[in-house]
């Protein structure tokens, strides 16, 4: 393990010295317990060993992948490094409660009462209800909503997969046109937070725009996330 060599790398990265420290620990500890060596393990290898990190000790994969992560990427494995951010980003899905309808903001009142009367409560609900147009007609006649309005809800559900992305920010990208995460995953991120900029000046729109640095996260995310909804626009 080039430990050193990982040291620079995470302070260039600016990562405190407590954090830097506990990255090496993690990362010596994979290779010490797994007994493969950082600079040749596969993608195929860590999609095995992690999970089982994580059953032996709830949490210690999620956190091993992120330091693993961060040493294959210096490393230059793209691949097995993408195999450790895609386990960590599934880790930390399953702990993540789902969001609230009544989270959404300026969702219509009635909407989101009579959706929540009905049984679904929060997105991933709508999602498994929502999934293709028949399945969202069907829901619109049981719930007692226009279509529009689930389409809306199945949408604003939609973006909340991306982590990070909650009421206010799954109403913001929605408002300014990137309805989906397809929608989000082309743009660049300069000319996203410009557009978002402009919009939020010329609408008033009651939030801030994404730094730099969420953006960024936000069209990354929309790259990797499946699509689960088949839209007919």
């Amino acid at each position: 393990m080039r430990q050193e060599e990982f040291r620079k790398f995470l302070r260039t990265k600016g990562k405190q010295v407590h954090v830097v420290d506990q990255m090496i620990k993690l990362a010596a500890g994979f290779k010490a317990s797994s007994g493969k060596s950082l600079n040749d393990i596969t993608a195929k290898e860590l999609a095995r060993l992690l999970p089982e990190l994580e059953r032996n000790e709830q949490g210690l994969g999620k956190k091993t992948a992120r330091a693993v992560g961060l040493y294959l990427a210096m490393a230059g494995k793209s691949e097995a490094a993408a195999a450790a951010w895609a386990f960590r980003k599934e880790a930390i899905a399953r702990q993540r409660a789902p969001l609230s309808l009544k989270q959404l903001l300026n969702v219509a009142p009635d909407a989101c009462n009579r959706s929540t009367a009905s049984g679904i409560v929060n997105a991933e609900q709508m999602l498994a209800h929502g999934r293709t147009k028949p399945e969202q007609e069907a829901l619109s006649r049981r719930i007692g909503i226009s279509y529009a309005a689930i389409l809306e809800l199945v949408k604003l559900s939609d973006l909340s997969r991306i982590f990070g992305v909650k009421g206010v920010r799954a109403r913001l990208y929605y408002t300014a046109g990137v309805d989906r995460p397809a929608k989000l995953a082309p743009w660049d991120l300069q000319e996203l937070r410009a557009m978002l900029v402009e919009f939020v000046a010329k609408t008033g729109f009651p939030g801030i725009v994404p730094l730099p640095k969420e953006a960024r996260f936000t069209v990354m995310e929309a790259k990797t996330l499946p699509e689960v909804v088949e839209y007919e626009e």
